[in-house]
């Protein structure tokens, strides 16, 4: 999808991180969808990664974009994301998550 390709492979599926699973949730930027979408987090169970149409409820979202109410630091280390990825990130919870 595109989000894999321009913002996990980017910023979350590098080998020191999710791309050997750190955190307890791995991604490649290949596979993803099925390991976000409707997903608990490993770290706040309670809280569900990507909820489709939905950003203020997506965990997700929240750990890559705003910091509210997530444990530990925001993502990606040290540099977060680019307004053009958080725009997209944005724009594809709203129209549903597809997996295209």
């Amino acid at each position: 999808t595109q989000i894999e390709e321009e913002l996990i492979k980017e910023s979350c599926a590098f080998s020191s991180c999710h791309g050997m699973g750190i955190g307890g949730l791995e991604l490649n930027g290949e596979d993803d969808y099925e390991r976000l979408i409707n997903q608990p987090s490993t770290v706040l169970p309670e809280e569900i990664l990507i909820v489709p149409n939905d950003v203020e409820s997506s965990y997700f979202f929240h750990k890559l974009v705003t910091g509210n109410e997530i444990a530990g630091d925001i993502m990606a280390p040290g540099q977060g994301i680019s307004d053009y990825q958080e725009a997209l990130l944005r724009s594809w919870i709203l129209e549903g998550a597809p997996n295209n």
